[in-house]
């Protein structure tokens, strides 16, 4: 008869005994065994007649249950293998065979083979002790090697085995492969984030520039037309021809939109960029700040404003600043041409959420286009009819983005406006 080995995952109650000792079973002896969870064992049988049946059966007599089995010649994608405690194979299924063949083709027979000879990689990470054995239930700590014949990579799981060891390998190959790609694609990423900000940080280089041409040189050029436009309306307007002094005023009004424009243009790009230095800021009082500023500019409109007061929000105080100037200065704007007009900030709760807004009675707007309003350049009322330029509310939608929160608003033709934003920033943070 010709004798095999048998790999059998048992599994039984864990209640009706703490310690896993495969069952003595007739014509049967047990020579490795390695430890799948507190609940199962995996046993290697060796056996003459290699009756899987027949040991399946055996075994569920002894209480067991059966989890998975496969004789010496069955597939896996694990390979087994027991060796002695001089390190010489005596025993190893088809897989392992398979393995061992590779790193030595020249080899008939591997029972008995030095296992120094075949896989070297394993000696060198497993020392054995001479005369200490572990039990079952305290497995060695598995490991990853390479093995260069298979061109395969491992995980090897260490048992003790009767008077030796029994080694469970099994190929992890693939997941090396992915784990290897995903490192390379994740190195790619970084290179191209790496780049990326390097071209973020070269434009933002550029914008600065620009800001400083614009802030600087163009202001300059602009400030003589303007200043030129103004002497000749003061000194020569009364002599001038109705038509020229018409043509010089246009000038005049439009170097002055143009300064506007660059303000405004300077504020948007400064509410994007840098860091932000988030502290408590006290919202109500930059509106009393600012309304106060307003009143002093038009003491003779009749305006009502209601401030809620002490509210505090964590935020950069500088653009938070920006944000109710832009705000309240639209709501001042747009309720000029009523006699007594009302202007209103405080804070309501949206979804939770404390959200905090500005609501006029003024002129308000067609809803339908509210999605323009926190574009740049974009207005819904003539410029005949209310100055601006039409970057406020960019502004505005900019700030707030960087604030991590939202900004919208609600409207209707001749019933004012009411905008809303909220802050999502939490205290003690610096964002860039």
């Amino acid at each position: 008869m010709t004798k095999g080995h048998i790999g059998v995952e048992v599994a039984w109650d864990t209640a009706a005994t703490s310690t896993f000792a495969p069952p003595s079973l007739p014509h049967y002896r047990t020579i490795g065994g390695r430890a799948i969870t507190p609940a199962t064992l995996v046993i290697v049988i060796e056996d003459d007649e290699q009756n899987l049946d027949l040991v399946t059966l055996l075994l569920e007599k002894h209480g067991c249950r059966v989890v998975a089995a496969r004789d010496g010649t069955a597939g896996s994608d694990d390979a087994l293998l027991t060796v002695d405690r001089q390190w010489r194979l005596t025993f190893f299924d088809t897989r392992a065979e398979q393995i061992l063949r590779k790193a030595l083709p020249e080899r008939e027979d591997f029972i008995g083979t030095a296992l120094q000879h075949a896989l070297p990689e394993l000696i060198a990470s497993v020392p054995m002790t001479s005369g200490a054995t572990l039990p079952a239930q305290s497995p060695r700590e598995p490991f990853e090697t390479f093995f260069a014949p298979t061109e395969s990579w491992y995980a090897v799981h260490t048992y003790p085995c009767g008077d030796g060891l029994s080694l469970l390998l099994h190929d992890i190959t693939a997941r090396k492969r992915e784990t290897e790609t995903l490192r390379q694609l994740n190195d790619r990423l970084e290179e191209r984030v790496a780049a990326r900000t390097a071209e973020i940080d070269d434009a933002n280089k550029e914008l600065a520039a620009l800001n400083y041409a614009v802030s600087h040189d163009l202001r300059a050029p602009l400030r003589v037309i303007n200043g030129f436009s103004n002497m000749l309306i003061e000194d020569y307007g009364e002599t001038m021809p109705p038509e020229a002094l018409d043509h010089v005023r246009r000038i005049h009004a439009n170097t002055s939109l143009m300064g506007e424009l660059i303000d405004g243009l300077l504020s948007l790009s400064r509410a994007t960029r840098g860091e932000l230095h988030v502290e408590a800021v006290d919202m109500s009082a930059i509106a009393n700040a600012i309304v106060d500023k307003l009143r002093k500019r038009q003491p003779e409109r009749a305006v009502d404003v209601i401030i809620a007061p002490q509210i505090v929000v964590n935020g950069d105080a500088n653009l938070l600043r920006v944000v109710l100037e832009n705000l309240i200065g639209n709501a001042w704007k747009f309720t000029s041409k009523h006699p007594h007009a009302r202007i209103e900030f405080g804070v309501s709760s949206d979804e939770g959420e404390a959200a905090y807004f500005v609501r006029d009675d003024g002129a308000g707007f067609d809803s339908g286009y509210a999605d323009k309003l926190f574009k740049a350049f974009q207005r819904l009322h003539p410029a005949g009819e209310f100055e601006g330029t039409g970057i406020g509310l960019a502004t505005v939608k900019r700030v707030i983005d960087r604030h991590n929160g939202r900004v919208w608003s609600r409207s209707s033709v001749g019933e004012g406006a009411t905008f809303y934003f909220t802050v999502a920033v939490p205290a003690s943070t610096a964002l860039r």
